[in-house]
């Protein structure tokens, strides 16, 4: 086997370079942050950066979804030596990958990858912080890229599923070369253009130990089945060269987005569109009637190219670019398409509002709302109490009628549990917001259309929810305000969770 595998080391590494050298990947680079899991792709994209002959440092970046017990400690400390030994720190970060999961109410392998890359984007930032760099003036970090070691095995697999799932031209381009993250920064990958088992000849000729995940033995992911079962039954009934046929289809497909991309360019150059990019809430609004003008493969890219603009530029399958053309050319007026990892297009009237809503950042900074600039300034706070204290507490503060939410402590504690307090978070609403009044339980959607809340106020409404389930709703002109009726205080309640609005926010810790 040594002997078949002589020579495999030096006609990959000559691949990845000309794939780097044809993708202008490191063109300008100084930093390379390095997606390092410790299996043969990251091991071999490690060895080959390595021996470069450029002036660059590397950044080896290990992320512990905590998903395998004992076995992802031990793959971090592998990845951890091994960098060491080649004289580089490996930044390891441990993640509740299934907590999180569950949490954003999505896929183990999305958050992961959601996960996955905000360490990147924190070592990113490390880096240029250190170094006294700035994104430049496109919000980008120049001379930082980020390296993921996808292989071309990973391209024909993805373009396979995107078949099974329903996509267009551009979701056969497959994985792209290069990408820029809504993060600010570039992705590459240089392994796109290498097979999965040249990979793994590499690592025997170069006496490299990787680790085995097992997990990708056993057919428990989409892709596995593909892996494991779809691909190899179509090799052997249908096509053995199918993995070349689908990297075929794959380029062609990009030449073709490429070419439609570049009228679309120009398309989209002509079209009123105006931006509003302010944290935590990113959007981009083009006129409705121009769009409806188009040409619909014209459309669909500008489409496209306008999520792209606000950061979605993947996960986009056929069904969500149907919603939106039906958003353009329907006739509702006023109507909503929800998309992946929290972007939105959204329709009022003759406007088209792509957008990019970051929870996380709403969660940490939201507060109550000021009328006359629009912007959140007096911060929510929560306070436990017992009833005894309670009129005492509201009478030291300064609140106006309806400034503050007062909660049966033990009531939430028997619906929630003792830990229901802790899953409070103050928050812009959600799509599933339900409120519990005294006729029933009702939509937050539907409370908010009985009070005849414009809707373009209606995404800016502040809510103090567990989960899905709205304690107190806020909305953006600070009327109409509606209290949770399940959890109110009565003559047996004996301890309270208050929330009420803070008139010294600024002074606040």
């Amino acid at each position: 086997m040594r002997k078949e595998n002589e020579g495999k080391k030096a006609a990959v590494k000559k691949q990845v370079l000309q794939t780097i050298d044809e993708r202008s990947m490191l063109d300008g680079v100084r930093h390379v942050v390095l997606g390092f899991s410790g299996g043969p792709d990251s091991m071999c994209l490690f060895d080959v950066l390595l021996s470069l002959d450029k002036d660059i440092k590397i950044h080896p970046v290990h992320v512990n979804h905590s998903i395998r017990k004992g076995v992802c400690d031990e793959e971090q400390l592998f990845c951890e030596e091994y960098s060491a030994n080649r004289g580089l720190e490996c930044r390891s970060f441990v993640v509740d990958c299934e907590g999180k999961s569950m949490e954003w109410g999505i896929s183990s392998e999305e958050a992961g990858r959601r996960l996955r890359y905000e360490a990147f984007g924190q070592v990113v930032s490390e880096i240029a912080e250190a170094e006294g760099m700035a994104p430049s003036g496109d919000s980008t970090f120049d001379g930082i890229v980020v390296a993921i070691a996808q292989n071309a095995n990973d391209q024909a697999e993805t373009v396979l599923m995107r078949i099974l799932r329903g996509t267009g031209v551009k979701g056969l381009s497959g994985i792209p070369y290069t990408r820029m993250d809504e993060g600010g920064f570039e992705v590459i990958r240089p392994l796109l253009d290498v097979k999965r088992e040249d990979i793994l000849a590499y690592c025997e000729e170069a006496g490299l130990s990787p680790r085995m995940d097992k997990t990708n033995e056993e057919p428990i992911y989409k892709r596995n089945q593909i892996r494991l079962e779809l691909l190899p039954y179509l090799a052997l009934k249908y096509n053995p060269n199918i993995i070349e046929a689908l990297l075929r289809l794959s380029e062609s497909a990009r030449q073709e987005s490429k070419y439609i991309d570049d009228d679309s360019e120009d398309v989209l150059s002509k079209l009123t569109v105006s931006e509003c990019m302010e944290n935590p809430r990113w959007e981009i609004t083009a006129n409705n009637n121009e769009l409806r003008t188009l040409p619909e493969p014209l459309c669909v890219r500008a489409i496209s190219m306008l999520l792209g603009r606000v950061g979605l530029t993947e996960d986009v399958v056929y069904e969500h670019i149907k919603a939106i053309e039906k958003l353009i050319f329907g006739d509702n007026p006023s109507a909503r398409v929800d998309l992946p990892r929290t972007f939105y297009v959204r329709r009022e009237y003759d406007n088209l509002i792509f957008g990019y809503e970051n929870w996380e950042e709403l969660s940490l900074s939201h507060s109550n709302t000021n009328h006359e600039s629009g912007k959140f300034e007096s911060k929510l706070k929560m306070q436990k109490l017992t009833v005894s204290e309670l009129d005492e507490f509201l009478t030291g503060l300064d609140l106006g009628p309806g400034d503050y939410a007062a909660y049966d402590e033990d009531k939430l504690v028997g619906i929630y549990g003792v830990g229901g307090s802790k899953a409070m978070e103050i928050r812009f609403r959600k799509p599933g917001d339900v409120m519990r009044l005294n006729v029933g339980t009702k939509k937050l959607q539907d409370i908010m259309v009985d009070a005849k809340i414009p809707l373009k106020e209606r995404d800016l409404a502040t809510v103090v929810a567990i989960g899905n389930e709205v304690l107190w709703f806020l909305p953006f002109d600070g009327k109409n305000r509606r209290w949770s009726s399940e959890f109110r205080i009565d003559h047996d309640t004996e301890s309270v969770v208050v929330f009420y609005i803070n008139k010294d926010a600024d002074n606040a810790e």
